[in-house]
């Protein structure tokens, strides 16, 4: 799964707040981690930990079910993401369950452009990701066409993201929602749209960027689903 996310040892060590030494260890198979890491580990790559310990998916499930819930768990993020977004969008909200969200026609940074409003919005319960924190609109093309423009964005506010995730970032006095990458062999990190039109903003030394939170997910615009709470 770390693999699978595009990070490294050190990286998925830095999330937990270990050691790359000890994620090392962990993968060798001499030793393991505690029961408050293992939950910190399952939270991060949204899996059971009795799925992280080998525990088998439940044999009452027909074959093709288990190797396809198989094959979710081990999908990259962006892969899980999609997939829940269509899954949840099929799904009516149980028994009209409504969730507050914090919304921002623009990320909440101080010297971001355009219009910072805040407004908490009652969403439908199945649109919202469990790890949402607030919701973004998504006012340009440049994350097209996972995050096109005018769709609803929803974000877990966290003060790092691994490379190869999509984040929104506080750079240059200015919001972003981007990719981060790094380069392996200079260490430079880039803030990167998924459109090929979009502009690369490198990260460079002396240059600060403040990581706002991670994108879990998103759903079309609809001015019905945004009612006020």
């Amino acid at each position: 799964m770390r693999d699978a996310r595009g990070l490294t040892q050190a990286a998925l060590g830095s999330q937990l707040h270990k050691g790359e030494s000890t994620v090392r260890m962990w993968e060798l198979g001499k030793n393991e981690p505690d029961h408050q890491t293992l939950v910190a580990l399952a939270e991060f790559f949204n899996v059971s930990v009795d799925y992280l310990l080998g525990r088998n998916v439940p044999e009452e499930l027909p074959k093709e079910d288990r190797r396809l819930i198989k094959a979710f768990h081990e999908a990259p993020v962006k892969t899980k993401e999609n997939v829940t977004y269509i899954l949840r969008d099929q799904l009516p909200a149980d028994n009209g369950e409504m969730t507050e969200v914090d919304f921002y026609t623009t990320p909440p940074i101080a010297g971001g452009e355009g219009d910072t409003e805040r407004m908490t919005v009652s969403l439908p319960a199945n649109k919202v990701p469990p790890r949402t924190s607030f919701a973004i609109m998504v006012n340009d093309d440049s994350m097209s066409p996972d995050y096109p423009r005018g769709c609803v964005a929803f974000v877990q506010g966290v003060p790092s993201i691994g490379d190869g995730e999509c984040g929104v970032f506080a750079f240059d006095g200015v919001s972003l929602l981007r990719k981060k990458q790094r380069d392996c062999r200079t260490g430079s990190v880039f803030l990167t749209p998924l459109n090929p039109s979009g502009q690369i903003s490198e990260v460079r030394r002396g240059r600060e960027v403040v990581t706002i939170g991670r994108v879990v997910g998103c759903t079309a615009y609809d001015e019905k689903m945004l009612k006020r709470a």
